[in-house]
């Protein structure tokens, strides 16, 4: 009975030594922490106009109306993950063309974004637009994002002009610059004595 008895123990103790040491490896095992990187990201629209040739030099100029006053350039900036959900959304308003916006965003590592920008006129304030010339909708995912025109009139300004741009952002990289491309047409339509006719 001795015998059986001491060889209870030892059977106890061993496995009380093994409870503690698996309690204690799976106690240091950690999940992997994902570091994510702060990168920069300048956006220029100054190419937008650049081959654009007006017929009077204003006329590439923002819109200026009686009421509303001088319109500003808004930058829109959409950043999607991998399955094309947005992940980040920036914006500004610039006082025209020859401005930069710059910004910070967040990415994680070994993952790969898709960042949209977008440069559009608007009259008022970004919380509240009294008049603006293009519309973002379905900005919640890259599949259903959509980009309506509301006003295809110029003006006599660059009022109706969308420039646009896009990038692959990483953190393999600490800063990225997007220049934007404009994605319209640039038509003025002019009258003259129309009235001579009647």
């Amino acid at each position: 009975q001795a015998v059986i008895y001491n060889d209870m123990i030892i059977r106890c103790l061993n496995t009380t030594i093994c409870v503690h040491t698996l309690f204690f490896v799976f106690a240091c095992t950690n999940e992997p922490v994902q570091i994510y990187k702060q990168v920069k990201v300048t956006v220029s629209p100054s190419a937008v106009l650049t081959d654009f040739v007006p017929y009077d030099s204003r006329q590439k100029e923002m819109s200026d109306d009686e009421e509303l006053g001088l319109a500003k350039l808004r930058i829109t900036a959409l950043l999607y993950d991998e399955a094309g959900m947005l992940v980040d959304k920036r914006e500004s308003l610039l006082n025209d063309y020859n401005s930069d916006y710059s910004f910070s965003l967040v990415v994680g590592p070994e993952q790969e974004y898709t960042l949209l920008c977008f440069s559009s006129s608007i009259h008022g304030s970004m919380e509240v637009p009294e008049y603006e010339s293009y519309e973002f909708s379905g900005v919640e995912n890259l599949s259903t994002l959509k980009v309506t025109q509301w006003d295809e009139v110029s003006y006599y300004s660059n009022w109706s002009v969308l420039g646009v741009g896009n990038m692959k952002i990483s953190s393999s990289e600490d800063e990225y610059n997007i220049s934007l491309r404009p994605e319209t047409a640039f038509v003025y339509m002019l009258y003259r004595n129309i009235h001579s006719n009647d």
